[in-house]
Formats: structure tokens, sequence, C-alpha cells
């Protein structure tokens, strides 16, 4: 792995975060006057925030990529047309350029396919890359959590349930990383196409 990914890099990163987090919780509950319920989830430290300021970087480049692979799948079709046009040679409906340029507009569709299949090979490697920071932040902090429990505080959650948390539920927080930008580009591109 490249050193940026590697878990000795990220786990303390990610738990700087968490430690930001239990201290925004406790400031809150300093200022509530009277009696404290444990159930607020206002008042309990949770994996948002620091998931948040953790994966943004990653999920923002991912999603500019992601823009420009969609501007290139919808850019392709349009060319295609201005072809039909020059082909056509309409008076009343005529192509963006002169009948002897036309071989500009085959480049441009080849161009188009190019940078689409960059994009779209560069936009998976991002995506993956902060699917893998995510979880080795997640795993990183769990494991760290279960080595500071009591033995009788363990004694209380099964091996399976530790597991269970490290993998399945760490799995599950990382593979929001691809669904966040599929939430914005699935409108967009029906939109476009529309």
């Amino acid at each position: 792995l490249h050193s940026n990914d590697s878990a000795t890099k990220l786990y303390p990163r990610f738990h700087r975060l968490w430690d930001q987090e239990v201290e925004r919780v406790k400031e809150k509950r300093a200022q509530v006057a009277g009696p404290i319920n444990p159930d607020d989830p206002k008042l309990r430290p949770g994996l948002f925030r620091p998931i948040l300021h953790f994966g943004i970087g990653q999920v923002a480049k991912a999603g500019c990529i992601l823009l420009v692979a969609v501007g290139m799948q919808f850019a392709r079709p349009l060319l295609m047309q201005q072809i039909l046009l020059v082909v056509e040679n309409d008076p009343d409906n005529p192509a963006i350029v002169a009948t002897e340029d036309a071989w500009m507009l085959a480049v441009a569709i080849a161009l188009a396919s190019i940078v689409d299949f960059l994009a779209n090979a560069h936009y998976q490697i991002t995506t993956w890359k902060g699917m893998l920071r995510m979880r080795q932040g997640i795993v990183g902090l769990l494991f760290w959590k279960v080595t500071k429990l009591s033995p009788g505080t363990k004694a209380s959650y099964s091996q399976g349930k530790i597991t269970n948390m490290m993998s399945n539920d760490a799995d599950r927080v990382r593979m929001c990383v691809r669904v966040i930008n599929n939430l914005w580009t699935i409108p967009l591109r029906f939109g476009i196409a529309l």
C-alpha cells in the first residue's frame, strides 16, 4: 500500500476525529441544565461526524471525476447527432461545423470515449481507495475500543459480535462512499436524458 493508505497513518487520523466528537459531546453535556438523559442521541458521541470528516474529501474527489464521466457519456450521442446533421445537409437544420470540418466531430467522439474510459477508471480507483480508508479507520477504532474494554464488559460481547462489528458493520459504512455519489448522479443522468 501507499504510505497514505496504510492503517498506521489512517487510524490515528480517524481516532483524532473520534476524540473531537467525544469532546464536542462533553461540551454539550456541560451546557445541559438538569439531569442528563443517557438515551438522548444528541448527548452521545456518534460515528457520523468522524466518518463525514474522514471521507468527505475522497467522496468529493470521486464525485468530480464522476461528473466528468457523465458529461462524456452524454457528449457522444450529441456529437453523433451533429455528424448525422452534416450527412443530411439540411439547410433548415445545420450542423455546428461545416461539411469539410466534419472530421473534427469524429475525433471529438473518439476523445470523449477515451476521456470517459479514463474518468470511469479513475473514479473506480478513487472510490475503492476511499472505501479502503474508511474501513481501515473504523476497524482500527473498533479494535482500539475492544482492547480498552474491561474484562467484565468484554464478557458481555461475544467474539462473533465483535468480529461482526469489525467486518460487516465497517463494510456497510464503507459502501456509503459509492452510494453517496449514486444518489446525485442517477437523478442528474435521468434529467439530462430527458
